[in-house]
């Protein structure tokens, strides 16, 4: 009966372990990969401003542009956009 309940333990013990260790990974990939950005701008009777953020590899990817007294913000994740002003401002004028 004893070996049941120590074999349970071991078990449990191996996936609190393989748990804990997922939880250390994501938190030093949100520590040590860096985040870039690129901001550029122009004034030229009308201010024109251009800014992109990528974080992990490219993987999460949010620009914003400023042309025209208009802005536009587009936030990526993937393959998949979540935020994208100039869609929206699409879909509402239909």
């Amino acid at each position: 009966m004893l070996h049941i309940i120590l074999f349970l333990l071991k078990i449990l013990g191996c996936i609190l372990l393989v748990i804990l260790s997922l939880i250390l990974i994501l938190l030093l990939v949100v520590l040590f990969v860096p985040i870039r950005y690129d901001v550029s701008g122009k004034y030229y009777g009308t201010p024109e401003f251009l800014g992109k953020i990528t974080w992990l590899f490219g993987a999460i990817i949010a620009t914003s542009d400023f042309k025209d007294k208009k802005l536009s913000v587009r936030v990526k994740f993937l393959w998949k956009t979540f935020i994208d002003t100039e869609k929206e401002k699409d879909t509402k004028s239909e």
